[in-house]
């Protein structure tokens, strides 16, 4: 339930959506599973990688990106110094 709700947020916001798709498909998370010919997608409401996920992997992959984001604000933070 909860990683549904969780998708279909993500999904009215493609962008982020795909950011989170390419993440899962890192080797580090897949360890080792067959990686898409291309970590995205024009129409996340059709796509369903997310949905095959495991949802640990899902967690992690949007901490990841989260992470990414806070690193760059605060390098962009820095350079305004």
């Amino acid at each position: 339930m909860f990683k549904q709700k969780l998708i279909t947020e993500l999904k009215r916001h493609p962008d982020l959506y795909n950011e989170i798709r390419a993440e899962l498909s890192t080797p580090r998370l897949l360890r080792g599973n067959q990686l898409p010919d291309n970590n995205y997608t024009s129409d996340p409401n059709e796509d369903k990688f997310l949905e095959k996920a495991d949802e640990d992997a899902l967690i992690d992959a949007i901490i990841i990106n989260f992470n990414y984001f806070i690193e760059y604000e605060r390098e962009m933070r820095e350079g305004d110094l």
